[in-house]
């Protein structure tokens, strides 16, 4: 893992990455926490919140692969972030004057502007590093989640309390500029930049547009091991959804309604200490162990952690098995992404996260709207719990019986088919 670091451009672009994640998470987490603070009897507020970030998703899903695979992508990433601080300046103002739908607009303009940036990022990474760094790339990846899990929700708390959700929103657009200034500030081929060449906006053509989003498709969707994959993003998406939210609904609304700012901290903590240890554990497992064993056993026990969660009445014990839950993913992010990493070609790569992200995207959309609207009217805290058991029950299902048993033996079968 210290090896990958040894990459000049890697260090500069890890920082950047940091910094664009960092504004990011605190921002939205301090938010929450002000839309929870301020209309605490209508929840359903900081789950539109958190729609205005995959929502954008449906807007710009036929463009972001495109531009990621046609133009500069160090130039994309660098004017993704530029643009996302501009409007980071315009969420500044509407909290300032406590303009509720303009904050929701302004977080909207800020998700579409970061929806440019992975899949360029991804695809500058795959560029920059040597084929068996994607493991370990996968597994710190996880990490940097992980960490932000640990520290984010503790530090996004902490500038929320003593500095207010403007300070929050102050921190978001430095690190949105630094990110975007230290990427522009990189030497990258320009194999690696452009590997489909140089392209003009002005050559682009609506039917231009079209024809390569579906070339896209075709890529992804006619490749077997790729298009199951893509499928469980489907079920992802939905977890990710309703885990958008249900730890703090939990906190707030069962177990703790008075302190339950104080205690997300733990909880973020206790959740990132299960997300580290896992991607520790898992950049060894993957490399060792087949991935469909990894990916199919540890969706189980998620699932099987989600649902105990749904059954225990005691605070302590509820972090038990939220840690396990934390410990079991990343397991299944690092067997997916470097599988993922692997098998495409690098001039497919944008195209190919360009469709990854929006599926798992649309159906976060559709849980969260699903959540908006039937809790706490129509079903439980518990019942939601159940729901995420079975997704990653069915998510176990799919891989189990639809994934090749011996995947490293079909991965070049996807690159030879490539268009």
């Amino acid at each position: 893992m210290i090896n990958i670091f040894k990459n000049s451009i890697y260090r500069r672009m890890f920082i950047a990455n940091l910094f664009s994640s960092l504004g990011s998470f605190v921002a939205t987490t301090a938010l929450m926490f002000h839309l929870l603070k301020e209309f605490p009897k209508t929840p359903s507020y900081a789950t539109i919140a958190e729609m205005m970030l995959s929502i954008p998703v449906l807007c710009v899903f036929f463009l972001v692969g495109l531009v990621a695979d046609k133009f500069d992508r160090k130039k994309v990433c660098f004017y993704s972030d530029m643009f996302s601080a501009i409007c980071g300046v315009l969420l500044l103002i509407s909290t300032y004057n406590n303009f509720l739908y303009c904050m929701f607009f302004s977080l909207f303009l800020i998700s579409m502007f970061q929806r440019f940036f992975s899949p360029s990022f991804q695809s500058l990474l795959q560029g920059v590093l040597e084929k068996e760094d994607y493991a370990v790339l996968a597994g710190i990846n996880q990490m940097i989640q992980s960490l932000f899990s640990i520290f984010g929700t503790g530090i996004s708390i902490f500038i929320y309390w003593y500095f207010g959700i403007n300070g929050a929103i102050l921190v978001n657009i430095i690190c949105f500029l630094c990110s975007g200034l230290l990427i522009n500030s990189l030497s990258i081929s320009e194999e690696v930049r452009l590997p489909n060449g140089i392209h003009k906006i002005k050559d682009l053509s609506m039917k231009k547009i079209l024809i390569e989003f579906i070339s896209g498709l075709e890529y992804t969707f006619k490749n077997r091991i790729l298009f199951q994959l893509v499928l469980g993003f489907v079920l992802f998406g939905l977890l990710n959804g309703i885990l958008a939210v249900l730890p703090i609904y939990t906190l707030k609304y069962k177990f703790i309604p008075n302190r339950y700012e104080e205690i997300s901290i733990l909880l973020g903590s206790v959740m990132g200490i299960g997300l580290l240890l896992g991607s520790f554990c898992s950049s060894f497992f993957v490399k060792r162990f087949n991935a469909k064993v990894i990916i199919v056993s540890c969706s189980l026990l998620t699932g099987f952690c989600f649902g105990i969660c749904s059954l225990v009445n005691n605070l302590f014990l509820f972090m038990f098995f939220i840690f396990l839950s934390a410990f079991f993913v990343p397991f299944i992010n690092v067997a997916i992404v470097g599988l993922v990493f692997n098998i495409v070609d690098p001039k497919f790569m944008g195209r190919v996260q360009s469709i990854i992200s929006p599926i798992a995207l649309l159906f976060q959309t559709l849980s969260l709207s699903f959540v908006a609207i039937v809790y706490p009217k129509w079903i439980s805290l518990e019942f939601l719990y159940l729901i995420l058991f079975v997704l990653m029950f069915c998510a176990g299902i799919l891989y189990l019986f639809f994934l090749p048993n011996s995947l490293e033996e079909k991965t070049n079968t996807i690159k030879e088919s490539a268009v």
